[in-house]
């Protein structure tokens, strides 16, 4: 529910699965980059993984916003933990 100083229900993080299958490959990597994330100090991941449904394009001002925008604060650095993501069949 946020992006820096952002924060909200807009700001929340979500994989939308169109299959089984793709909701299995999103909580493995889910669950995988977790326990990195734990080892290095962080708190839990709280991306919301659910059903697709209909999907609609942003207004035009929001398409490729980084693109827009290089020094927002969305470009903001990654934690620098790395994370190999099995493989799920």
């Amino acid at each position: 529910m946020r992006q820096g100083a952002d924060m909200g229900t807009a700001y929340r993080s979500a994989i939308y699965a169109f299959s089984d299958r793709q909701r299995r490959q999103a909580e493995s990597a889910r669950d995988a980059y977790q326990r990195e994330l734990k080892a290095a100090g962080y708190d839990r991941i709280t991306t919301e993984i659910d059903p697709a449904g209909p999907f609609f394009y942003a207004e035009a001002e929001h398409q490729q916003y980084l693109s827009k925008n290089p020094e927002s604060h969305c470009g903001l650095k990654g934690s620098g933990v790395a994370c190999v993501v099995p493989a799920v069949v």
